[in-house]
């Protein structure tokens, strides 16, 4: 008879020695060697990683589950296969531990390359894809716009195009264009302020009656111009009826005229004092 011995490990076989010996069907003496190929079953249980013969005598016909993967294989006197190719399964996709060729199985863990490198990759396009060594900014590599120097530490050269100087700045100075560059300098010292300037004011004691309006105006003196001006209303009854309609400088600058109107509109005459200032400098 035929005697069988599998070597086996999880996930796929090793190895398969077979040993026959004279007298069993089929089989003659090792001087004649007329024993034909026999196609040989067996099925795979991926969950215990055990392989069992199927199709022979006192054997299951078929596999004992569905979850199991059935495969074969030719053997005999000078005969076997010596092909890959020729192997039964080779499209079976039940070793999730493998990688696809074709990109579909995600890893699931870390992987170590050893030390070795990847090669032939496209280049990046896209946020996630992995960069190619020549397009990341590396050590040594030249800075290029507004930076000097290289990486890791470049230097700002340039402001919008315009170069910086490399003088080092003292306490108390301050970026500044000289016309050629961005270099440091001294603040420069403020201006004495405006000069000959006088406060003018005009007033109109009187009455104003309901719904009333009047108008003050200060005059500079001759030579000054009037730069701004504004007015105030006495500490009189009802004075807080009184609203400006108007605030303005004169014709050619020189004074400063103020509206007034009386908001109340009883016809009882009012007493009041309505002040217009002008500020006035020389011309």
């Amino acid at each position: 008879m035929i005697g069988q011995s599998v070597v086996w490990t999880r996930g796929c076989a090793l190895g398969l020695l077979m040993a026959f010996t004279s007298g069993s069907s089929g089989v003659s003496s090792l001087g004649a060697q007329t024993t034909l190929p026999k196609v040989f079953s067996a099925c795979y249980n991926k969950g215990t990683g055990t392989v069992y013969r199927i199709k022979e005598p006192s054997t299951p016909q078929a596999c004992t589950s569905s979850q199991h993967v059935e495969f074969s294989w030719t053997d005999g006197a000078g005969s076997g296969v010596t092909a890959h190719g020729l192997l039964s399964g080779l499209l079976n996709d039940d070793h999730p531990q493998y990688l696809r060729t074709d990109g579909t199985r995600a890893l699931t863990g870390s992987l170590g390359i050893g030390g070795f490198k990847l090669t032939n990759l496209a280049a990046a396009t896209t946020n996630g894809d992995a960069l190619r060594f020549e397009q990341g900014v590396k050590v040594g590599d030249a800075a290029g716009g507004d930076l000097g120097g290289t990486f890791p530490s470049p230097s700002v050269a340039k402001l919008q195009g315009t170069a910086v100087d490399a003088t080092a700045p003292t306490a108390g100075q301050v970026l500044t264009y000289n016309g050629g560059a961005w270099a440091p300098a001294a603040v420069a010292s403020g201006g004495t302020g405006i000069a000959n300037w006088e406060e003018v004011t005009a007033s109109n004691t009187g009455q104003i009656v309901g719904f009333g309006v009047a108008t003050v105006i200060a005059v500079c003196p001759a030579g000054k111009k009037a730069t701004g001006g504004g007015h105030l209303v006495g500490s009189t009854p009802l004075a807080f009826e009184i609203i400006v309609l108007e605030s303005r400088p004169v014709s050619a600058g020189g004074g400063w005229a103020i509206t007034f109107f009386h908001t109340n509109g009883i016809s009882t005459v009012q007493v009041g004092t309505l002040s217009t200032y002008a500020v006035c400098v020389s011309g």
